[in-house]
Order: structure tokens, then C-alpha cells, then sequence
């Protein structure tokens, strides 16, 4: 008998037998959602944009999201962002200098040059505010 008729026969075996379960007795049930703990997102307008919002979570629960690399590529998006619609970002300036303090506290490798480069998006996105 192949293996399949095998947990057929089985099943109808273990119904017929008075067993209240509607699953075969050699299934794998998956439990119902998991929780999974991660950072809340801040939602306050007073902190920069959504994007800088996220980044400051990332490197407040230190998620490892945010290596030097990253964060230059999210200064790069940012400011793509900021150029489509600069009204939409009247709070970054303060937002990417807190961010930049937060990485001159990290003190990693790397670090500092970033935080000179969110300095100067602050800089820049202060000017056009």
C-alpha cells in the first residue's frame, strides 16, 4: 500500500472510531496569528515626515536596520521626496538633526560621518521650509 492510502485509511479509521476532530490525526495545524513584537511607528507630525519617523524608531529599538549605508541611502530618498513636495516636510530639518544626535550618541563606525551628512539635509530642508 502506498503511503497515501495508508493516511486515508487511517483518517477514515480514527472518524469512524468517535473522534470528534474534522483534521486527520497526522496533520499539522498552524496556529492562529502571531504576535510579533516590533518598534511602533511614531505618529507625531512634529517629528519629520513618515520616513524620518521610521528611521528614528529603527535606531531608538536598534533593529540593525540602520547601518551608515542605509541611512545615506534614506537621506537620498528622503531628499527626492522633499523635492516632489516640500510642503509635506516642514518638520525635518528638526527631525534629521535629532536623528543625527541620536547616531553622535551611538557612537558606531561610520556614525559620525553620517550624522554630518543628516546635519547637512537638515541644513538644506531648513532653507526651502
Amino acid at each position: 500500500m502506498s503511503d497515501n492510502t495508508s493516511m486515508e485509511s487511517g483518517w477514515a479509521n480514527s472518524r469512524s472510531s468517535g473522534r470528534s476532530s474534522s483534521a486527520p490525526p497526522h496533520s499539522c495545524s498552524m496556529p492562529s496569528s502571531i504576535e510579533v513584537a516590533a518598534p511602533p511607528i511614531y505618529q507625531d507630525p512634529s517629528l519629520g515626515c513618515e520616513g524620518l519617523q521610521t528611521l528614528q524608531t529603527h535606531l531608538d529599538w536598534h533593529t540593525g536596520f540602520t547601518t551608515s549605508a542605509s541611512l545615506l541611502s534614506a537621506i537620498l530618498e528622503h531628499r527626492q521626496a522633499f523635492i516632489t513636495s516640500p510642503h509635506d516636510h516642514k518638520t525635518c530639518s528638526k527631525a534629521l538633526t535629532q536623528l543625527a544626535f541620536t547616531l553622535e550618541q551611538r557612537k558606531s563606525e561610520g556614525d559620525a560621518d553620517t550624522a554630518v551628512a543628516l546635519r547637512y539635509e537638515s541644513w538644506l530642508v531648513s532653507g526651502w521650509s
